[in-house]
């Protein structure tokens, strides 16, 4: 099963969220791209995606699909829009589903953001742009 939970395209900003079930897992990918997102993450995209693995997967559609309700009918209804993946984390979290996230952004571009931005003196920005430095010099 594979399905668009989100396609929305403005002046600024494009959002692509999809869900695909293989083999049991559940795995819902995100892609924002745009001026918008290039401002605030310092490359022109940014992609995520949360994964279940089998168990999880069948605790999420156990509590989520009404009697009879295909399961992709379900995912559709509770989780579609510009913040199904938000929707879910939080679904997931309430309901001790388990999952993996992960993201991606260009880390030359994020380091450029951060390096023209105005330094806050946080102990995680000083780490992240020390580490950028001795990694993309």
């Amino acid at each position: 099963m594979e399905m668009t939970l989100c396609f929305r395209n403005t002046e600024r900003m494009l959002i692509h969220i999809a869900a695909s079930l293989e083999d049991g897992c559940l795995c819902v990918e995100g892609c924002d791209s745009g001026e918008a997102v290039e401002e605030f993450r310092g490359d022109y995209d940014y992609e995520y995606r949360y994964c279940l693995d089998r168990v999880n997967t069948d605790k999420l559609f156990s509590l989520l699909c009404r009697e009879g309700e295909p399961r992709a009918e379900a995912l559709f209804r509770a989780f579609r829009g510009p913040d199904a993946c938000r929707d879910l984390k939080q679904f997931c979290d309430a309901n001790g589903i388990a999952y993996t996230y992960d993201s991606w952004v260009c880390a030359a571009a994020a380091f450029a953001h951060i390096k023209n931005r105005r330094r806050t003196g946080g102990l995680f920005e000083s780490l992240l742009v020390d580490y950028l430095a001795l990694r993309f010099a």
